[in-house]
Protein backbone atom coordinates (compact mmCIF):
# COMPACT_ATOMS: atom_id res chain seq x y z
CA UNK A 1 0.00 0.00 0.00
CA UNK A 2 1.66 3.70 -0.78
CA UNK A 3 0.35 6.48 1.71
CA UNK A 4 1.07 9.91 0.49
CA UNK A 5 1.31 12.57 3.14
CA UNK A 6 2.72 16.43 2.78
CA UNK A 7 6.36 16.88 3.76
CA UNK A 8 7.78 18.64 6.79
CA UNK A 9 7.83 21.91 6.91
CA UNK A 10 10.62 23.71 9.09
CA UNK A 11 10.42 27.13 9.77
CA UNK A 12 13.58 28.77 11.03
CA UNK A 13 12.74 31.72 13.28
CA UNK A 14 16.05 33.31 12.80
CA UNK A 15 15.89 36.57 15.27
CA UNK A 16 15.74 33.66 18.26
CA UNK A 17 17.47 31.00 17.17
CA UNK A 18 14.65 27.99 17.35
CA UNK A 19 13.23 26.43 14.36
CA UNK A 20 9.57 25.23 13.92
CA UNK A 21 8.23 21.99 12.73
CA UNK A 22 4.45 21.49 11.07
CA UNK A 23 4.42 17.75 10.07
CA UNK A 24 1.07 15.20 9.32
CA UNK A 25 0.32 11.65 9.97
CA UNK A 26 -2.81 9.67 9.82
CA UNK A 27 -5.14 9.39 12.62
CA UNK A 28 -6.21 5.96 11.23
CA UNK A 29 -7.08 4.65 7.50
CA UNK A 30 -10.44 5.54 5.83
CA UNK A 31 -11.45 8.16 8.12
CA UNK A 32 -11.27 11.67 7.67
CA UNK A 33 -9.04 12.48 10.65
CA UNK A 34 -5.70 13.53 10.33
CA UNK A 35 -2.85 14.58 13.18
CA UNK A 36 -0.60 17.83 12.35
CA UNK A 37 2.22 17.67 14.72
CA UNK A 38 4.17 20.86 15.29
CA UNK A 39 7.53 20.98 17.49
CA UNK A 40 9.96 23.70 18.30
CA UNK A 41 13.48 23.40 18.43
CA UNK A 42 16.33 24.77 19.36
CA UNK A 43 18.74 25.68 16.70
CA UNK A 44 18.53 26.85 12.82
CA UNK A 45 17.58 23.53 10.02
CA UNK A 46 16.46 20.21 10.00
CA UNK A 47 18.95 17.91 11.73
CA UNK A 48 20.52 20.70 13.76
CA UNK A 49 17.88 21.71 15.51
CA UNK A 50 17.88 18.99 17.84
CA UNK A 51 18.71 20.58 21.37
CA UNK A 52 15.90 20.68 24.62
CA UNK A 53 13.81 23.18 24.08
CA UNK A 54 10.73 21.76 26.14
CA UNK A 55 9.69 25.34 27.00
CA UNK A 56 8.41 27.07 23.40
CA UNK A 57 5.31 25.36 21.87
CA UNK A 58 3.64 25.71 18.74
CA UNK A 59 -0.22 26.17 18.43
CA UNK A 60 -2.18 26.43 15.53
CA UNK A 61 -5.32 28.37 14.19
CA UNK A 62 -6.89 26.60 11.59
CA UNK A 63 -9.25 27.94 8.86
CA UNK A 64 -13.12 27.20 10.65
CA UNK A 65 -14.36 24.80 8.33
CA UNK A 66 -12.45 22.18 9.75
CA UNK A 67 -12.87 21.16 12.98
CA UNK A 68 -9.64 20.81 15.28
CA UNK A 69 -9.71 19.43 18.89
CA UNK A 70 -7.84 17.26 21.34
CA UNK A 71 -4.99 19.06 21.48
CA UNK A 72 -2.29 17.04 23.43
CA UNK A 73 1.05 17.88 24.40
CA UNK A 74 3.75 15.27 24.11
CA UNK A 75 7.11 15.76 25.62
CA UNK A 76 10.04 13.96 22.59
CA UNK A 77 12.56 13.14 24.51
CA UNK A 78 14.32 12.37 21.49
CA UNK A 79 14.19 15.13 19.96
CA UNK A 80 14.75 17.62 22.40
CA UNK A 81 11.03 19.12 22.56
CA UNK A 82 7.23 19.21 23.43
CA UNK A 83 4.78 18.06 20.78
CA UNK A 84 1.61 19.19 19.95
CA UNK A 85 -0.71 17.05 18.47
CA UNK A 86 -3.81 18.38 16.99
CA UNK A 87 -6.90 15.97 15.44
CA UNK A 88 -8.17 17.74 12.49
CA UNK A 89 -11.35 16.85 10.71
CA UNK A 90 -12.89 17.62 7.38
CA UNK A 91 -9.64 18.57 5.61
CA UNK A 92 -11.30 17.90 2.38
CA UNK A 93 -13.03 20.70 2.89
CA UNK A 94 -10.63 22.78 2.22
CA UNK A 95 -10.22 23.74 -1.52
CA UNK A 96 -6.38 24.83 -2.29
CA UNK A 97 -3.79 25.67 -0.16
CA UNK A 98 -4.18 25.33 3.64
CA UNK A 99 -2.77 28.44 5.47
CA UNK A 100 -3.30 28.28 9.04
CA UNK A 101 -1.11 30.51 11.54
CA UNK A 102 1.26 28.81 13.90
CA UNK A 103 1.97 30.56 17.70
CA UNK A 104 4.75 30.37 19.14
CA UNK A 105 4.51 30.39 22.92
CA UNK A 106 6.28 30.61 25.76
CA UNK A 107 5.21 28.08 28.20
CA UNK A 108 6.87 29.43 31.74
CA UNK A 109 5.47 33.36 30.57
CA UNK A 110 2.54 32.04 28.85
CA UNK A 111 2.87 34.77 26.11
CA UNK A 112 2.68 34.66 22.11
CA UNK A 113 6.33 35.63 21.44
CA UNK A 114 5.97 34.76 17.70
CA UNK A 115 2.96 33.86 14.66
CA UNK A 116 4.33 33.29 11.22
CA UNK A 117 1.42 32.39 8.46
CA UNK A 118 1.84 28.49 7.56
CA UNK A 119 0.88 27.46 3.85
CA UNK A 120 1.05 23.87 2.89
CA UNK A 121 0.37 23.44 -1.23
CA UNK A 122 -0.58 20.33 -1.99
CA UNK A 123 -2.60 18.42 1.30
CA UNK A 124 -3.08 15.52 -0.56
CA UNK A 125 -3.13 13.09 2.11
CA UNK A 126 -5.88 10.33 1.15
CA UNK A 127 -3.73 9.30 -1.83
CA UNK A 128 -4.00 5.24 -1.18
CA UNK A 129 -2.91 2.48 -4.35
CA UNK A 130 -2.69 -1.22 -4.14
CA UNK A 131 0.84 -2.08 -4.99
CA UNK A 132 1.48 -4.81 -7.21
Amino acid sequence: MFVELPDPLNIPLNEYGLTLTVWFDFFGYFTNIVIIYTAVKNGLGGDSANTGCYDRIALLDLPECVEANCVILEPDHSGGSTLVRTLVKYLQKIKGPLKFNARVVDVNQQKVFYMKEVCFEDVLITKLCEMK
